[in-house]
């Protein structure tokens, strides 16, 4: 995990550096956890099946009705 000050260096440059550390923080390779699904962000459950993501909806749906 580079530093602050290494951020900041990449941003001044630009260049191959700062596009590999954008382009990390955008995307990740890992599952997600199925325990902290209550951190998960939309690159999470844009990672699921597709059956997945359409439960996802309908529950989201059944929740907001609620409200």
């Amino acid at each position: 995990m580079p530093s602050e000050e290494d951020v900041q260096k990449m941003c001044e440059e630009g260049g191959a550096n700062l596009v590999r550390f954008l382009m990390g923080k955008a995307l990740t390779t890992h599952e997600p956890q199925y325990e902290s699904v209550r951190n998960w962000s939309y690159k999470d459950i844009a990672r699921l099946h597709q059956a997945e993501q359409k439960l996802w909806r309908l529950a989201c749906q059944e929740e907001l009705d609620v409200l």
